[in-house]
């Protein structure tokens, strides 16, 4: 097995995260703006999108190494860019950072269908349970990312970034001068990982890249000819090729409903848990009072349990599948922001504990769904179509992550700040769409690409060698053993 080196997708979650740590200074030097607050979290997500559609697509035309490695070298000129070019007045500062977040945003789209399909198929296992496992190893990783978002925190705050909370800001220019520097080198720091992946992608076998370039060569051969067919000429064009493509697409059985099974269930979790994720910092504020260094532990302590639970969730794809898996993650979803909508106003002023509690198994409920959404769709799709589908479910997700972040940010900032009781109206409303969301996603789940046999039967059945394209369990919605079957002829 050749799966991507670990530092891939915490690169990606890094720089989505590390604009709210960065925001303590940036309000305390520049002053607070919930416009610009809000395009910051959300126009990294645009800019995602376009990553996803374009790279996904580019993965299939010309192969997941090119694609991946161009990524890398826009997250890190972007990472790189925004500690260096936000420069001038509060509007020049976050104006430049909006751009260049946009920029990022880009690079980081592209590795979400790029290295899921990377991770896919340079595993060397031929059932779905143990290629699944390999795609969800790699996703693991990315919790590492959002911990040390808040670790870089901590250092600058506990040393030359200190002071960042109070208002006015009063200080020295000794502190100021941290300041400046404390921001800009978190964001910054999103580079590392990015040029970390673009080292190891150098130095990776000659054969993994021989195997991927005679394999595109094989597809695009095979998607001329289509086109050809179709044209009444021959032609070896890049149009023909992308044509053919396309015509690849839609000739795959059922594929419009098993882009509603990837597309549409990532689209209603993403809405939940990145509403939820860009603002949990203020959630957590609420439940439990304190200055940002106590957030930021918060903040450590609930990715760490989304790490947990990862964990656990990778073995038990042996015994449940990846969809049943997926399902009952939106279920324990729904249950917990249901209970947490609930109990939110009559625990909020006396026991906040249980609330704090409940949050935590919230969060973990999250990375079940989370890292589901992501294998499925780097799996459902046979090989020579899977970046583009893969990038396409993606960005429906990240379509749903918009709506979600613009949403309950607008929900939470309607209130004034001493007014607790319509921010806990808010919060309660917040939940109840999670659940909400939450219960789409199950639905979407079922329809789209339906669920497996469980126990022993559905692991005695993946274990059977998928060769010459035989099909496990010859039934409706077996989409991921019908891929992997696939892979194995690749």
């Amino acid at each position: 097995m050749t799966p991507l080196p670990p530092p891939a997708l915490p690169g990606v979650q890094y720089n989505y995260d590390s604009i709210s740590p960065a925001e303590n200074w940036l309000h305390a030097i520049y002053g607070e703006s919930d416009t610009y607050d809000l395009l910051l979290k959300v126009i990294i997500f645009m800019g995602t999108i376009v990553g996803m559609i374009c790279f996904g697509a580019m993965g299939d035309l010309v192969g997941r190494n090119a694609g991946l490695l161009v990524c890398q070298y826009i997250q890190v000129a972007g990472a790189l860019l925004q500690g260096v070019v936000p420069w001038g007045g509060s509007t020049s500062v976050y104006c430049l950072l909006i751009t260049v977040r946009t920029f990022i945003g880009i690079g980081a789209g592209g590795v979400y269908p790029l290295a899921a399909a990377k991770a896919a198929e340079d595993s060397t296992a031929v059932d779905p349970v143990h290629k699944a496992q390999s795609v969800a190893w790699a996703f693991l990783w990315r919790n590492v990312g959002a911990i040390f978002v808040w670790v870089n925190f901590l250092m600058m705050y506990y040393t030359i970034g200190a002071h960042c909370d109070l208002r006015p800001w009063t200080n020295p220019p000794a502190d100021y001068e941290g300041s400046q520097f404390s921001w800009r080198y978190v964001l910054m720091f999103g580079a590392l990982a990015p040029a970390l992946v673009a080292i190891s992608m150098h130095v990776q076998p000659h054969f993994v890249k021989d195997r991927e370039k005679k394999r595109i060569k094989g597809w695009n051969q095979q998607r001329a000819s289509r086109a050809s067919s179709l044209g009444g000429e021959r032609t070896s064009t890049q149009s023909g090729v992308a044509k053919g493509l396309w015509e690849n697409i839609k000739d795959d059985p059922g594929v419009w409903r098993k882009m509603l099974g990837t597309g549409g269930s990532w689209f209603f979790f993403d809405w939940s848990f990145y509403g939820n994720h860009m603002l949990q910092g203020k959630i957590l504020k609420i439940i439990l009072p304190g200055d940002p260094a106590v957030g930021a532990w918060e903040n450590i302590s609930l990715n760490a349990v989304g790490f947990v639970t990862v964990l656990c969730v990778i073995p038990l794809f042996s015994w449940s599948g990846v969809r049943w898996m997926q399902f009952w993650g939106f279920g324990v979803t729904a249950l917990t922001t249901l209970l947490l909508g609930l109990l939110w106003p009559a625990m909020i002023d006396n026991i906040n504990g249980v609330l704090l509690v409940l949050y935590y198994l919230q969060y973990a409920s999250y990375w079940v769904a989370n890292t589901t959404t992501y294998v499925m769709s780097s799996l459902v799709y046979k090989p020579s179509i899977r970046g583009t589908l893969n990038g396409l479910s993606a960005a429906c997700g990240k379509v749903g992550a918009i709506i979600g972040v613009t949403l309950f940010t607008l929900m939470l900032d309607s209130c004034e700040d001493d007014d607790s009781e319509c921010t806990d109206d808010k919060v309660v409303k917040i939940m109840y769409t999670s659940m909400t969301t939450a219960i789409c996603g199950m639905m979407c789940t079922l329809y789209g690409v339906g669920v497996e046999p469980t126990g022993q039967k559905y692991k005695a059945n993946a274990q059977i060698k998928c060769k010459d394209q035989i099909h496990l369990n010859r039934i409706p919605h077996q989409p991921i053993e019908k891929a992997v079957a696939d892979d194995a002829d690749q």
